[in-house]
């Protein structure tokens, strides 16, 4: 049976992560560059269950946070200097680190304290036989995937005081 063709809201976004058995979601509708994103439902369903929940809200968007274990992740500290020169040599680090470990759609690279006395580059990849922890979805949804560690870094930001953590008993 054809599946009938659902217009899909673009700034409505899913954000999922597997928990247990289940994935927990979180809709967010996007309000623009300057008004903050609100919450329209947080709701847990069976990784089954999940393509039908995401179509029927019409959500034409997921962020799916990679949980750890489906993740690679190494940290490159280099000498401070001008930004440009930083990225330049954390982006050669990362590229020399991951060489041929996993496609360039299955990498990210994140640059923590760029102008700082330290500045780090987080190299995040997940290589196909790593479980990711949701089911495939329809391909009119646009997927994206996040690692967990860059979740925790963006809450952290560029000048941590503190440690950052998920503890997750589920895993």
């Amino acid at each position: 049976m054809a599946r009938r063709r659902t217009e899909l809201e673009p700034d409505l976004i899913a954000l999922c992560r597997r928990r247990g058995d289940d994935v927990c979601v979180l809709l967010v509708q996007e309000q623009g560059s300057r008004t903050p994103s609100r919450v329209v439902e947080e709701f847990t369903c069976p990784p089954e269950g999940l393509e039908s929940r995401i179509l029927d809200a019409r959500c034409g968007r997921v962020l799916a946070i990679l949980p750890s274990t489906a993740t690679l992740v190494r940290t490159v500290h280099v000498p401070s200097g001008g930004a440009l020169q930083v990225e330049s040599a954390i982006r050669i680090e990362a590229e020399s680190r991951l060489l041929g470990s996993a496609s360039a759609h299955r990498s990210g690279l994140g640059l923590i304290g760029i102008e700082g006395p330290t500045p780090t580059g987080l190299i995040v990849s997940w290589p196909d036989g790593l479980d990711p922890g949701l089911p495939e979805l329809a391909p009119e949804i646009d997927v994206t995937w996040i690692p967990e560690i860059a979740c925790l870094a963006i809450l952290a930001g560029d000048t941590p005081t503190s440690l950052a953590a998920v503890i997750d008993g589920d895993g």
